[in-house]
């Protein structure tokens, strides 16, 4: 994933824990230490230095591209 914050921009990769509850659409990511690494980072001084974990936390509403369809998803990741 790459991220801009201003001047900033920097990447992490890896997976972060989520769940997605079909009667609503709602994903929530709510990721852990160690699950997504910033691998590359421009101008990110002290704040996002390579090697440091991003901690991502936050709910989307997932519908299907223009429409108000919530797509099903079957089967679980462990």
């Amino acid at each position: 994933m790459k991220l801009t914050v201003g001047a900033t921009v920097f990447r992490v990769r890896g997976k972060a824990s989520a769940t997605y509850t079909n009667a609503t659409g709602k994903l929530s990511v709510d990721s852990f230490a160690g699950e997504l690494p910033v691998v590359e980072s421009l101008n990110g001084g002290s704040a996002f230095p390579v090697g440091a974990g991003l901690l991502l936390k936050a709910d989307y509403l997932v519908k299907k591209t223009g429409t108000t369809v919530v797509p099903t998803i079957v089967g679980s990741q462990p």
